[in-house]
């Protein structure tokens, strides 16, 4: 049986895109992630990446809704191959 865990998790971050996005990049390859996809407008940026064919997710960025202020949005998926 396979189970899907999802994650969402919506944060607020004193920075810009064009600060934040190469961060969490670095921060993802660290981990082990691989980055899948990638657009960054400068005040709007999305990375898509995986582990592998069962752990993935999507970091979106936006500018706002202060000056200097980041909405950040964190989607993540793991399918976890359930026994029993």
């Amino acid at each position: 049986m396979v189970q899907d865990e999802y994650v969402n998790v919506s944060a607020l971050a004193e920075t810009t895109v064009v600060e934040l996005d190469p961060a969490l990049q670095r921060s993802l390859l660290d981990e082990g992630y691989q980055i899948i996809g990638h657009d960054n407008e400068g005040f709007e940026a999305e990375i898509f990446f995986a582990r592998d064919e069962r752990t993935l997710g999507t970091f979106t960025l936006r500018e706002g809704p202060c000056e200097g202020h980041v909405t950040v949005r964190l989607n993540y998926t793991s399918k976890e191959i359930a026994s029993g």
